[in-house]
């Protein structure tokens, strides 16, 4: 999550004092803002400053699900017969069995970006009551106003997709194959 927060140049032209309305602003810092609100002589001035505007910008990228797809996959089937009398007994042997794929559900996700900004208004003494960076007060603004206004978002999808329906037939038949119990009567001996 990416959030970037920007003080109004009205608010920095106050803090430090300057009286001509062509001046150049002054950037400041979140701690410094409030310095100045507690102690307005420290930026040479004599007032708090007033009219203060905070600009919070979330932009948060996610994957969401996406239509799900389909994947086909093999269905392998074995079966031993072995035979055994009080004369004769036949070694177990093994015939595969031809089967049908199976088609099975596979989930795909899309990446979405998820944009909110706002702008707030708050006084010197709200500043002095907030204990925490100006991330974290950006944070707390856009966390009320996810909750209570949703519409505010700007959702944009992108083109990443991450799909689990491609498949690797061979790693995948070689990766199922390792650490599988042997199928009775492979390279077994002779039921007697």
């Amino acid at each position: 999550m990416k959030i970037s927060i920007n003080l109004s140049a009205a608010v920095a032209s106050l803090v430090l004092g300057m009286s001509s309305a062509h001046a150049a602003p002054t950037s400041i810092n979140f701690d410094d803002l409030k310095v100045a609100c507690q102690n307005p002589a420290r930026f040479h001035n004599q007032n708090a400053p007033k009219n203060i505007e905070i600009s919070c910008q979330d932009s948060l990228s996610k994957y969401v699900p996406a239509a799900a797809g389909t994947v086909t996959l093999p269905v392998s089937r074995t079966v031993t017969t072995s035979m055994a009398s009080d004369k004769y007994s036949m070694s177990a042997t093994a015939a595969d069995v031809k089967m049908p794929e199976s088609v099975v559900a596979c989930p795909k996700f899309t990446k979405v970006i998820e944009n909110l900004s706002l702008t707030r208004q708050v006084s010197c003494e709200e500043l002095l009551k907030f204990e925490g960076t100006a991330t974290e007060f950006c944070l707390n603004q856009i966390t009320e106003l996810r909750s209570a206004n949703p519409d505010a978002i700007s959702v944009t999808a992108t083109e990443s997709v991450i799909s689990l329906c491609e498949k690797s037939e061979e790693g995948r038949e070689q990766r199922g194959q390792r650490g599988q119990a042997p199928v009775p009567g492979r390279n077994q001996r002779p039921v007697r």
